[in-house]
């Protein structure tokens, strides 16, 4: 018995001992194991940066989480948010800075889906997921591909893995999808060796899926040498940004010529057939946000009306044509050559000499006045105070003619007078001016312009298709204005260029102001971000000029442009350009004059030698 029981304290006191040793030795790992974790969040904040975490799993469950949780607790003190499984609220509403992610999933497939959900607009940031699986080594490849392949689906692709054993390997494992999908295998302290690359620095060939839309002048497709190329502004930018992380811009439906199916591209990117579309929009709420890139463009919408003019060519014959004006010149002619035969005739009839001539004749004669009021005459004659005062009266009523005929001739030629740019609908109408647009171009615009719009349809004109309102707007069919926006009227400008004169200018009239303009994207595309940055660094540099002049040189070279047909004969002002058709008309005039008076000498010639003739006989 005494045996039995030294037995059993033997073994009770030799369970105890080496529970104590475990519990020594696990204690003396835990510090270890902080320093390196510290150690890897160090290299991953030196990489680049991050003002707040995430940690997603059950803490109590996982000692590495835990760990992980103490670290960044304790030595980079940024704010902190912990969910799981059964939180529901998203990220991206709480966070707007950058973020490290630090997740353990039980369920892989269904946790998964659930952070991606959680990380909503979010889900390009570093993810960190701790390896689930006790014996990684065993099925490494199989775990590996199933999780990188559900994170490249989810659109997560900076997602690092550490196994359980990572503070013993240093190994951990990452996945690229370019120039295709393969997993990665790295030792954390080799040289060079980062855990968050900037992976879309260099694409290394990949192919960037996208589609033109086709809406001039963002992207138009055009046949050269027997092949279907695109062209067009949002085009460029998207070929720059492709060529400047090394990829290559790719179509995988055939191009179509005059294809205009904005609503087919949209619905491609929503369902991930394309990468980045060849469309733009604008950014009107939240969901514009998250399916658009940064702004590369502050624009009002405005409506473009066609320039007047108040006094055009007609409009100056009319002046001097007015039943009016017209009127009072003959009723003052009438007076004048009235009160100057009647001074004649009492200057006759006070010397004492009868007067000849009729009233008839003093409307009749052309020479009347040259001949009955020359310098010699007067002296020989009373002198009345009345002609005097007529005199006098005649060259001031005639000096005033001429100065307004001068002044509406300089003003016509210099500075014409155009009609008021249209403020409100009511100028609008007042002016008569209609707008023409397409069917769905209109619902657009009302979605603009909201209010605004309301109960003006009679102010629209509607275009049976979208290529008959493009025909119109780009030959500059002066008949209607145009909702446009700053691009558009750059473009419009630079058109306008081959004109002797603007034909169209930009009215105070806007439908919406300061809208922002941005390239439509998938929603979560892996692009956004470096396609944002793209464009500010774009936009800093003034490549957006360039590419617009450039769009428009294409356009005209490849005849994307139409003929210009403006109806400006009659409806323009005067101008310089009159003159060589008044030298035309004297010159005529001259001609003419030269042969009457050939005639009328050889006429003359003739009737002297009838009369000699019959003087002889």
């Amino acid at each position: 018995m005494v045996k039995s029981w030294q037995k059993t304290i033997l073994i009770i006191w030799f369970v105890l001992l080496c529970s104590k040793s475990v519990e020594t030795a696990v204690s003396a790992e835990i510090p270890q194991q902080l320093q390196f974790y510290k150690d890897f969040l160090v290299q991953i904040y030196a990489e680049e940066k991050f003002e707040s975490c995430m940690i997603y799993g059950e803490v109590r469950k996982s000692e590495t989480l835990n760990l992980l949780l103490r670290v960044v607790v304790e030595n980079f003190k940024k704010p902190i948010i912990i969910q799981n499984a059964n939180t529901s609220y998203e990220i991206g509403n709480l966070f707007s800075s950058e973020i490290l992610i630090i997740a353990r999933l039980e369920h892989l497939e269904g946790e998964l889906r659930m952070l991606a959900k959680a990380l909503n607009h979010i889900r390009q940031k570093r993810i960190i997921i701790i390896a689930a699986e006790s014996d990684l080594k065993s099925k490494r490849d199989q775990y590996l591909t199933q999780l990188f392949q559900l994170c490249e689906a989810e659109k997560m692709l900076n997602v690092v893995v550490i196994p359980l054993d990572f503070p013993q390997t240093n190994v951990f494992y990452s996945y690229t999808i370019f120039p295709k999908f393969h997993l990665e295998e790295k030792t954390l302290g080799s040289d060079g060796v980062e855990v968050f690359p900037r992976r879309l620095k260099n694409l290394h060939g990949y192919g960037i899926r996208s589609m033109p839309d086709q809406i001039l002048p963002h992207s138009f497709a055009y046949e050269l040498d027997g092949r279907v190329q695109v062209g067009g502004y949002i085009v460029k930018i998207v070929q720059t940004f492709a060529t400047s992380i090394n990829a290559t811009l790719f179509y995988p439906l055939p191009i179509k010529l005059k294809n205009y199916d904005p609503v087919g591209v949209h619905r491609m990117s929503h369902d991930n057939v394309i990468d980045i579309p060849i469309s733009n929009k604008f950014l009107l709420g939240m969901r514009d946000l998250n399916e658009g890139s940064s702004p590369f463009e502050i624009s009002d919408v405005c409506l473009m009306t066609p320039i007047r003019w108040c006094r055009t060519i007609q409009s100056f014959y009319e002046v001097y044509t007015d039943e009016t004006h017209f009127q009072m010149i003959i009723v003052f002619t009438i007076m004048i050559l009235t009160l100057c035969y009647c001074c004649r005739w009492l200057q006759y009839k006070l010397d004492g000499r009868p007067y000849h001539a009729t009233v008839l004749s003093a409307f009749t004669d052309p020479n009347y006045l040259a001949c009955r009021f020359e310098l010699s005459k007067p002296a020989r004659l009373p002198r009345l105070v009345t002609l005097r005062i007529l005199v006098c009266c005649s060259m001031l009523w005639t000096l005033c003619i001429y100065t307004h005929y001068s002044a509406n001739l300089n003003t016509f030629v210099i500075k014409p007078g155009k009609v008021q740019n249209p403020k409100n609908w009511d100028d609008l109408n007042r002016h008569d001016f209609k707008i023409l647009i397409s069917a769905n171009l209109y619902k657009y615009v009302l979605h603009l312009c909201g209010d605004f719009c309301e109960n003006t349809e009679q102010s629209w004109v509607f275009a049976d298709t979208l290529d008959e309102f493009h025909h119109a707007f780009y030959n500059l069919n002066d008949s209607y204005a145009y909702p446009v926006d700053q691009l558009f009227w750059h473009f419009v400008k630079l058109k306008m260029r081959l004109l002797k004169q603007p034909v169209f200018r930009l009215s105070d009239m806007c439908l919406r102001k300061r809208l922002l303009r941005a390239i439509h994207l998938p929603e979560n595309s892996i692009f956004k971000e470096h396609l944002s940055l793209f464009m500010t660094r774009s936009a800093d540099h003034g490549l957006y000029k360039a590419w617009l002049d450039s769009t428009h040189f294409e356009m005209e070279k490849f005849k994307i442009y139409s003929t210009i047909n403006t109806t400006e004969q009659l409806e323009r002002p005067l101008d310089l350009a009159y003159f060589s058709l008044l030298w035309k008309m004297l010159g005529g005039a001259w001609t003419l004059s030269t042969l009457i008076f050939v005639c009328e000498v050889i006429i003359g010639c003739w009737q002297r030698r009838v009369k000699r003739n019959n003087v002889s006989k």
